[in-house]
């Protein structure tokens, strides 16, 4: 692809690998959702930024009343705790992206950490980079988060990953 794009940034040339595979993604967010009023479900930020009460618009705060909106990290933090430290990479969970969920019973976030348990019993947390975000991707679909809301915390989560060059 080089020869034919020329020097192109990482990004650029996941990008056009995506184009050809038929994968498109939402543009990015230029505005800060702290600027509108604070985070609400299935907003997608670092979760440095989504993780605070104070930074939640009214009725999605981790509080019984709103539901326990929690902001759950798009590549399980337990698995990329120990990602890091085995292959060196400097991953930081306040700096991960991350979506915003309620997780009380039967909603998203309690459904994904539920398969998250069941799939470390069977399988620990010595699975590699890829099948992390393939299967990340799947239990997010799978425990009901939209479509779009969740291309669009992986892409975040790939670009994060890749910057501390966890594909190279």
């Amino acid at each position: 692809m080089r020869e034919k794009y020329g020097e192109l940034t990482s990004e650029q040339l996941h990008a056009n690998i995506n184009e050809r595979a038929g994968i498109t993604f939402p543009q990015r967010s230029t505005r800060s959702q702290l600027e509108n009023g604070g985070y609400i479900a299935e907003d997608v930020d670092l979760y440095k930024k989504m993780s605070p009460n104070k930074n939640r618009a009214l009725g999605f705060r981790n509080t019984k009343n709103d539901g326990l909106v929690q902001a759950h990290h798009a590549i399980q933090d337990e698995w990329a705790k120990i990602w890091a430290k085995t292959s060196g990479n400097n991953y930081s969970s306040r700096q991960a992206p991350s979506i915003l969920i309620k997780s009380t019973s039967g909603e998203p976030h309690a459904i994904i950490s539920a398969l998250q348990r069941a799939r470390r019993r069977n399988e620990g947390f010595s699975t590699d980079i890829i099948y992390e975000f393939n299967i990340s991707y799947k239990e997010m679909i799978e425990a009901g988060v939209d479509l779009e809301v969740a291309k669009k915390v992986m892409r975040e989560a790939y670009r994060y990953f890749d910057g501390l060059g966890g594909f190279k």
